[in-house]
This record gives structure tokens, sequence and C-alpha cells, in this order.
């Protein structure tokens, strides 16, 4: 990766890069930033996108309702397609749907014949795979087009802005300007490597052995999302494996093969990002529930205290807490003009990314195994007693906080949970051991250990 992506973004800058190396795959991968104004999604989003050689990349500010039908058969064929904004392609939305989920576009219009002069109906199309990296500030995105993407958050976390303060600092010293001169060897490089890998079918011999939830339709969608996350893995390294082949009606196949190594960086990038837990919160959502959870537990909080806390800007906050809210994973409590908030649900463990520490963006730490992965069609195995009983009308019979949140008292400490087993596959060089952190409804993706 370049120099320029600071550490608390290596998982998320390696899974944008595998989604723009699976362009050249049959199902490539396609990812949306998203994070409020100034965190940093453009300059995450455009620093991969600078190592996809610029004959495979197609770039846009914003797209018109009916521009990308007029591309040519070829003109995204294995490309990456980039678009600065979401704002800026709510035109396109439906084309884009239609491209990332059948890799092909077609529209019929009218026009007039060069010969006669006749008015004549004419077929457009537009062939893919392509994969797509978008970025957005919006806290909602079409849901159907978001069922589509594999959504990324930046970290907003204090310690995430003292690291890119860092950098930004570096880059003004003596090493920054030694860095910079070497980016063009960097990036060149990965340009000649790209250029070298060839569209290949991938075989992930292993399939059987992997699990995923049946708890929810989207889960066919993220089970897809999955797989391609593997494959692209391995479609990067094909120059490192055996290329097989495999006798069809057709002729002979090449295919390079999946190994334990994918599935184990697939496992890892794909936690919290793919494979969700089963309430479906978004990812950004997902993670303020998991910090409020360790940082409140049950005590009532009002929103400045959460804002000092954990170091949240206010508008990130109210929309995520107002979601929170509305899903029922939180109460409103009213006394008088004091307004607070609670969580209904107690257990920290809910979310499969939450952190230690206040870094509600962070996917760096891993949660503990509550439950038992089991692969779909099987008995779901599930948590215990779930959300506990809601109680009474609000502002009759809780306690509230004051609003000051310099005397607000102390929160209660997440509860401790057991540390993430080591899961093991079996194959024939022996055990390859990696780690898989579950949430603890135990329903999501991930290998059987």
């Amino acid at each position: 990766m370049q120099p320029s992506v600071s550490s608390g973004e290596e998982d998320n800058a390696l899974l944008i890069y595998l989604a723009l190396i699976s362009r050249k795959s049959e199902r490539p991968l396609s990812v949306m930033v998203q994070s409020s104004h100034s965190a940093g999604k453009s300059t995450l989003a455009d620093a991969v996108a600078s190592l996809v050689p610029p004959e495979d990349q197609v770039s846009y500010s914003a797209l018109t309702g009916q521009a990308l039908y007029y591309l040519g058969a070829g003109g995204l064929t294995h490309k990456v397609l980039c678009v600065a904004e979401e704002e800026g392609a709510s035109k396109a939305v439906y084309a884009i749907k239609l491209l990332v989920s059948s890799g092909h576009l077609a529209i019929v219009s009218t026009g007039k014949d060069a010969d006669t002069g006749k008015l004549v109906t004419k077929t457009y199309e537009v062939q893919g795979p392509v994969a797509l990296l978008m970025t957005t500030t919006a806290p909602m995105v079409d849901e159907e087009l978001a069922s589509r993407l594999v959504a990324i958050t930046v970290s907003e976390s204090v310690s995430q802005t003292r690291a890119i303060h860092c950098a930004q600092r570096t880059a003004y010293s003596a090493a920054g300007l030694a860095a910079k001169a070497s980016r063009e060897a960097i990036t060149s490089r990965h340009h000649n490597a790209q250029r070298l890998i060839e569209p290949m079918p991938v075989v992930i011999a292993m399939a059987d052995e992997l699990a995923f939830s049946d708890a929810t339709t989207r889960s066919r969608r993220d089970h897809d999302k999955y797989l391609s996350l593997i494959a692209a893995s391995a479609l990067l390294h094909q120059h490192q494996r055996e290329v097989k082949t495999v006798n069809a009606d057709s002729g002979v196949i090449s295919y390079v093969e999946a190994t334990s190594d994918d599935v184990a960086l697939a496992d890892r990038l794909a936690m919290g990002v793919i494979i969700r837990d089963c309430s479906d919160l978004p990812p950004v959502t997902a993670a303020l529930l998991s910090s409020l959870a360790s940082w409140a537990g049950t005590e009532p909080f009002t929103r400045r205290a959460a804002r000092e806390a954990l170091g949240l800007g206010d508008t990130q906050l109210k929309v995520h807490l107002a979601r929170l809210v509305e899903l029922e994973y939180a109460l409103c409590l009213h006394s008088g003009r004091s307004v607070s908030y609670q969580l209904a649900w107690g257990d920290p463990g809910l979310t499969r990314n939450s952190n230690t520490g206040n870094d509600p963006g962070d996917r760096s730490s891993t949660d503990s195994m509550r439950g038992e992965t089991i692969r779909s069609g099987q008995k779901t195995i599930r948590s215990g007693s779930g959300r506990g009983e809601v109680g009474g009308r609000s502002g009759s019979n809780r306690p509230t906080s004051n609003g000051s949140s310099s005397q607000v008292r102390p929160r209660k400490s997440a509860p401790s949970t057991t540390a993430s087993p080591t899961c093991t596959y079996r194959d024939e060089a022996g055990d390859y051991p990696y780690e898989v952190a579950l949430r603890s409804a135990g329903d999501m993706g991930g290998r059987r250990s």
C-alpha cells in the first residue's frame, strides 16, 4: 500500500484493493466507503484506486441517468468504475444496481438512420464484469444499492485523527519528501503487477467446509460477496499458484484454486463488514452501539456525555443514536426539559465489530465467541435470552441524567468475555490455524471449527 494510507485503515485498504482486483474475476466485488465529512474516505479510496493501471480505471464525478448505457460494449469490461460521491450518481442508481448485479446493461432507443433519415430502433449494450468504487457521506444509502455493495466505514476516533495529523506532519519532513519521491515507483510496480493478472476462474475446493448465516434473505448476497473475496485473493496470487485444468464439453478450462490462506484472509477482512450480526445494523451504527454498551452499559447517559467520552461528532452521534432508538436498541428518556438515553440491550457483545477503547470505527479488535457457527441449512444455534424486556413508560420510573457531562456518574465497565478460540482447518499439509471472531448469536459466516 502507499505510505499515505494510515495504519488504522490497513484492513480497509486491503479489502478495497482485493475488490478492485476482483474486476478480473467472474463475480467482482463493489465497495462503498462511508463516513462523515472530513473523515478521510476520499483519501483512502483515491490512494487504493491509484494502484490500478489507468487503462483499467474509469472515473467520474457524477453520472446522469442513462450515461452508463452509452459507454460501448467493452467500455467497462474488467475495469474499475470510480464515482466520487454517491450523491453525484443518484440519477444513475438504477443502472448501477443492474450493472453490479448482472454485469450487463442494455437499453433500446430511437434515432435517425444515417442513410435514410428515418427513425430506427437501436440497442445499446454494456458488458461487465466491473468493480464499483464509490464514496458517500450519507448516513442512509439506497437499501437496494447498499445490499449489492460492501460498505466500509472510516474510523472517526480520536486515535485515528492523531495518526492522520502525524502523517500530515511527516509529509513536510525530509522523510516525507523521500516517501513522496518513492511513491511513483511503488505505484508503477502495482500497475505492472496488475497487468500480469489474467481473467481466470477460481475454484474454492474447501467450499463445503465453509459456513454462513441463513437467517436473513440478505445473506444470499452477502454469502456471494464472501466467496468473491476469497476468489479475489486467489486471483491476486495466480502466478504463485499452480494453474489447474478441468475437461468440459466446451474444451479444457484452466483455473486457479483458492487455499486456506485465502479463506483466512477473507475471514479477517469480512468480519463485521460482510459477515455481520443478525441485527443487520449498518456498520457505523453497530459500532456505536458496541461502544455505548462498553462505556455506559445499561446506565442512562446524555448525548453530550457520550460525545466527550467517545470522541464523536454531534451530527454523527445524533443520526446513529436516533436510528438505535427507532429500532428499539436504545430508549429516549424525557424528564421535563431533560433528555437522556439508555440502552435497551445490555449485552456489549451484540455487535461483532465491537472495540476495546473509544474507537467506534476501528475493526482491528475482535469479539468473543459466545455461540457456535454452523453450516447453512442446519438448525440454527441462537443466543440465550436476547434483548431484555423494556420497562414502563419513559420518564416515569427510570433515572435520568441532569444533562451536565461533568456531573454524570461513572459508567459501568463492559462485562468481560472469553477470548476468541482459534479455529483450524485440516488439509494435506496439516492444521492451518487462524483467528475467527464470532458474535454472540453464533449464526453468521466463517469456517466451521
